[in-house]
């Protein structure tokens, strides 16, 4: 029995701790998509993606109240020319924001991550 209870509360574990969106409030636009971790994340919003000038206008939400946290203008940091940013889906290169920066999963060819301040 104890045997039992040992693997049941494992599945029940690992179904439940994978990182995944939490529901969308309703003043977070439908278009908007979220990124994060198991410790949280934020919804982001891109209202335009400059490929020539390396910038992004991109809101960015709380991912549990919805609210506001920043409306601006962001510029890519990397290293190197010849780093692939994967522009046309740019949403899947979003991994964190920290406040100031927009941390992405490309890495120059430093072995450093880049991001959008």
């Amino acid at each position: 029995m104890a045997r039992i209870l040992f693997i049941l509360s494992i599945v029940f574990l690992l179904t439940n701790c994978k990182p995944g969106a939490p529901s969308k409030v309703k003043s977070i636009p439908e278009t908007a998509f979220w990124a994060g971790g198991v410790d949280g994340g934020q919804w982001y919003l891109l209202d335009s993606v400059n490929k020539a000038n390396q910038t992004i206008n991109c809101k960015i939400y709380n991912d549990h109240s919805g609210e506001l946290i920043v409306d601006k203008k962001f510029k890519l940091h990397c290293t190197g020319s010849d780093t692939d940013i994967n522009w046309d889906d740019l949403e899947k290169e979003f991994r964190s924001y920290d406040g100031t920066t927009i941390y992405i999963t490309t890495i120059d060819c430093y072995g450093k991550y880049c991001s959008f301040k």
